[in-house]
C-alpha cells in the first residue's frame, strides 16, 4: 500500500505512483487550475463475473453507473484510476 512505485510492463520499467492531489499540484506548478476531479472504474472491478460485462444491457447498466459515480464524492477518491481536467486561469 506504500509502494512509490510500480511496475509497468508497457514501458518495461517503473513508474511512479501519484495520487490526484500530487497530481494536481504538478499541474498547479505548471500554471493551471484544476476544474474536474473525477473517478474512473468505480464499480466495473468490484463484478466478479466478467462473463455478464459482455451482455450489452447489463454493460449499458453498468457504464451509466459508473458515469453518475465518477464526479460524486467520494467515488473519485476510491475509483480504481482518476481523471483530472486542468485549465489555464482566465
Amino acid at each position: 500500500m506504500d509502494a512509490r512505485y510500480k511496475p509497468n510492463v508497457v514501458y518495461g520499467k517503473d513508474v511512479p505512483v501519484l495520487t490526484s492531489d500530487e497530481i494536481g499540484g504538478h499541474l498547479g506548478g505548471a500554471g493551471l487550475d484544476v476544474v474536474g476531479h473525477y473517478g474512473v472504474m468505480n464499480v466495473c472491478n468490484l463484478v466478479a463475473d466478467n462473463d455478464i460485462k459482455y451482455d450489452p444491457d447489463f454493460f449499458g447498466r453498468l457504464e451509466e453507473l459508473e458515469i453518475a459515480l465518477a464526479g460524486r464524492m467520494p467515488y473519485p477518491l476510491t475509483a480504481r484510476m482518476f481523471h483530472l481536467i486542468a485549465q489555464r486561469p482566465r
